[in-house]
């Protein structure tokens, strides 16, 4: 009877081994792969704050040429597991309704549809991704888009003032891989299309667009009035506005 309760007890012992290696074994595995993504998620997210640092003092660069009158910067962002290349052409136009009780303002007037090429920074792994665009630096997915750098819009009782950057990109359309990318942007022309101090009765702005609702939401609160008539195109308008000046400066952009 005692070889029988030590051997019943070898065995206990032998089979609590077991669970309690199995459990150790499977806690270790979750905690491995748990943990992995978690870095793999915290190294891609900070790849992505990187670049829209990046994206950032870009679009800082940029405003020099169309403020400054600079004629050319260039903008170092590294890329890892990741590309940047150029976006799908958006466009813009404007268009004026003139005051006719204002004997110095001049006659109605339509831009035309101006198409600007953005600038995307995407990781291999999908994710966020970050754009420059007209300006603004934007950051997000297929989900939504949020606006992190604002355009150089001005837009108030006194006067507004509507740039256009419309950039190209010229060369090697997409840079993918772990390198750092010079993304050289140089001003070409500036071609003031209205530059009128008589007032308007008002003032309506088009973009055709995948990404409305950070634009939409960025002219909203400059106190424009705006819709979405139909999907991908957004409208905004300005009532009596007074010294309006529309300009195109067009930014020739290559990846070296």
């Amino acid at each position: 009877m005692q070889r029988g309760n030590s051997g019943d007890r070898a065995v206990s012992e032998t089979i609590g081994f077991v669970l309690v290696f199995s459990l150790v074994v499977s806690s270790v595995g979750a905690v491995y792969v748990v943990g992995f993504q978690g870095l793999t998620d915290a190294r891609d997210g900070e790849r992505v704050d990187n670049a829209e640092r990046a994206f950032e003092v870009m679009a800082h660069n940029v405003e020099d040429l169309t403020r400054r009158g600079v004629e050319s910067r260039a903008t170092e962002i590294r890329i890892a597991d990741a590309g940047i290349r150029a976006g799908a052409p958006i466009t813009m136009n404007v268009t004026g309704d003139y005051d006719e009780t204002d004997p110095n303002s001049a006659e109605d007037f339509v831009t035309g549809n101006v198409t600007i090429t953005p600038l995307v920074y995407e990781t291999a792994a999908g994710g966020d991704r970050v754009r420059y665009s007209n300006g603004a630096v934007l950051r997000g997915n297929d989900d939504g888009m949020v606006m992190r750098e604002y355009p150089d819009f001005v837009i108030d009782e006194n006067r507004t003032v509507i740039p256009i950057v419309q950039t190209s990109v010229f060369g090697t359309q997409r840079v993918d891989g772990s390198a750092t990318v010079l993304v050289r942007t140089e001003r070409t022309l500036s071609d003031v299309l209205i530059a009128e101090r008589g007032t308007y009765d008002s003032v309506t702005l088009r973009l055709h667009t995948p990404n409305t609702d950070p634009w939409e939401r960025y002219f909203t609160e400059q106190g424009m009035t705006c819709s979405v008539p139909t999907e991908g195109t957004l409208q905004c308008s300005a009532n009596d506005v007074q010294r309006l000046t529309v300009v195109v400066f067009d930014v020739d952009v290559t990846f070296e």
